[in-house]
C-alpha cells in the first residue's frame, strides 16, 4: 500500500507485488519527488525496514531516516523502530527548517504490530501500542502548533491495513479481505479541509 499512497499509482502497476522483495521502481514521481520540485523541504522518517532506503522509499526526500544499521536475514519483514525514535528524528529536522519554509513530513509509524511491546505505562498488548503511537502523534502535532503553523499545515493520518486480531481464524493481516483488514482510516484536516 505504501507504494500507492507515495505515488497514487496501483501497487500492480508498479510491480511492487510484496514488501521484501520488490523494491519502488527509480523511474515512478514520488509525492516527494514532486513537492521538491515545488519549493518544499521534504523529510521522511520510517519505523519499518521495509520502507527504507533498500526499498526505494527514499527517493525525492531531502532527509531520510530509516537508521536501521543492520536487520538479520529473515526478519526483514518485521524489523520496526520504536515511534518515539521515528518522531524524534522528525522534530530535529523540523526544527532545522527556516520557520517560512513549506514542508512535507511523511512520519511512518510501525509500533501497532505483532509482536505487540508496547513501552511502560503502555503496557497492554495491541491497545498500549496504538496509545503510544497516540502521544507520539501529539508531540509532533504540539511541535507543529509550536510554531504557529498548524492553521497552515495540511495533516493527513492515515492506515495501510487493519488487523484481525484473531477474527475469522486470522491473528493479522494479509491473508483474508474482511473488513478488520480493509476499514482503515483515512483522517484530513488543515485550513482548506471541509469537515466531513
Amino acid at each position: 500500500s505504501h507504494p500507492g499512497i507515495l505515488t497514487g499509482v496501483q501497487p500492480a502497476r508498479l510491480g511492487v507485488y510484496d514488501n521484501v522483495t520488490t523494491p519502488l521502481p527509480e523511474d515512478v514521481v514520488t509525492l516527494a519527488e514532486a513537492l521538491s520540485s515545488r519549493g518544499f523541504a521534504t523529510g521522511g522518517f520510517v519505523g519499518a525496514f521495509i520502507l527504507d532506503r533498500p526499498y526505494g522509499f527514499a527517493q525525492g526526500f531531502e532527509t531520510f531516516e530509516g537508521g536501521f544499521n543492520r536487520v538479520d536475514p529473515g526478519s526483514e519483514a518485521n524489523a520496526e523502530r520504536t515511534a518515539d525514535a521515528v518522531v524524534d528524528g522528525a522534530l530535529r529536522w523540523r526544527a532545522g527548517l527556516p520557520p517560512d519554509r513549506p514542508f512535507f513530513a511523511w512520519v511512518h509509524l510501525y509500533d501497532a504490530h505483532v509482536g505487540y511491546t508496547p513501552p511502560a505505562p503502555f503496557a497492554q498488548d495491541y491497545d498500549g501500542e496504538i496509545a503510544f503511537v497516540d502521544q507520539q502523534i501529539g508531540r509532533l502535532l504540539t511541535a507543529v502548533r509550536s510554531r504557529n503553523a498548524l492553521g497552515r499545515t495540511l495533516v493527513v493520518a492515515a492506515g495501510d491495513h487493519g488487523e484481525s486480531l484473531g477474527e475469522h481464524g486470522e491473528d493479522e493481516h494479509g491473508v483474508f479481505l474482511y473488513d478488520a483488514v480493509l476499514r482503515i482510516p483515512l483522517i484530513a484536516t488543515g485550513a482548506r479541509v471541509k469537515p466531513g
